[in-house]
């Protein structure tokens, strides 16, 4: 019995680690490498002040704006929406809001983090689950923001030898 409950307590705090790392390496890739993205949410006429705010003042963070959002149309994502697998699958993988489609490598992160999670979970208990959760979440970020500067510097690159 004890098996099974760290199993699905790893799984559970997996998936949520997974959906905040994913959340975060989103929220600094737009800060950071994607002006033509970030331009397109302070120009949309839904965006949230909150988050028009915080991309203007260069301040996107995981913890500003505190609530998550939707990346097409910047709409506020409700606490019912945003339990990991489980709301996007239950929304048919659109935003409520502007019917934009989900990102698949998302539920891809969320997934991974899950079985992660259930892993730690199943080899050491609690203690597992949160060490083999946070070090895969930490290392998942890095990686992503790695990809997406070297994105951004081949993007760049490439616009300043093709003028």
């Amino acid at each position: 019995m004890l098996l099974i409950s760290s199993l699905l307590l790893g799984a559970v705090l997996g998936s949520v680690l997974g959906s905040f790392a994913q959340a975060t390496a989103e929220r600094w890739r737009l800060q950071w490498f994607c002006p033509q993205e970030k331009q397109r949410l302070l120009e949309h006429p839904e965006t949230p002040e909150v988050l028009r705010v915080a991309l203007a003042a260069g301040k996107l963070s995981p913890w500003h704006p505190a609530r998550s959002f939707c990346f097409a149309c910047g709409a506020t994502i409700r606490w019912h929406e945003n339990l990991p697998l489980w709301s996007a699958w239950r929304q048919r993988f659109r935003c409520r809001h502007c019917g934009a489609s989900f990102s698949r490598k998302t539920l891809w992160v969320e997934g991974l983090h899950l079985v992660v999670g259930a892993g730690g979970g199943a080899v050491g208990a609690l203690p597992g689950a949160w060490v083999g959760s946070f070090g895969f979440s930490f290392l998942f970020i890095a990686g992503y923001l790695l990809v997406a500067a070297a994105q951004s510097h081949f993007v760049r690159t490439q616009s300043r030898s093709s003028s």
